[in-house]
């Protein structure tokens, strides 16, 4: 008994395995540029979570990492003076609004602490800048705070 022998690849064939190879490195293609986006906001979300728990537990110096390196010493000066005051009891990050471009970002910070001279609780609602750099690295680079007069213990730019 012969047993037939395997018909060659047809053009068929060979035009489906193509085919399926392109719409493979598509969908690729389509999922690292999609990665990329969220690592963009993973590496914001991480960036505004570090510099708040730093703040939270006075490590100022650390905190100072995530804000633009032009206004570092001024933040270190601030946070540092503000920190002698008073007790930092909280801060909740209510809400980060990303930009169009991903480049720039708005956090909502809600921050409450005690005034060691009165004994009250303060708080007081930031809106701050972020801003990613050509390094890759997201920044704090202006910080408002509509309920607190004289100013905030933070950068502005």
């Amino acid at each position: 008994m012969t047993v037939p022998k395997a018909a060659p690849p047809t053009r068929g064939r060979r035009a489906g395995l193509v085919t399926l190879l392109f719409a493979g490195l598509a969908c690729l293609w389509t999922a690292c540029a999609a990665t990329e986006d969220m690592n963009r906001e993973r590496d914001l979300r991480t960036s505004v979570s570090r510099h708040h728990l730093d703040l939270r537990w006075g490590r100022v110096p650390n905190a100072a990492v995530y804000v633009h390196p032009d206004l570092q010493p001024g933040f270190i000066e601030d946070w540092t003076r503000f920190s002698e005051r008073v007790d930092l009891t909280d801060i909740d990050v209510q809400q980060i609004l990303e930009s169009g471009d991903g480049r720039q970002a708005t956090v909502v910070v809600r921050m409450s602490w005690i005034d060691r001279a009165s004994q009250r609780v303060e708080t007081a609602v930031l809106d701050e800048r972020w801003e990613l750099l050509d390094d890759g690295q997201w920044v704090v680079t202006r910080v408002l705070d509509p309920t607190r007069r004289g100013g905030s213990p933070a950068p502005t730019r």
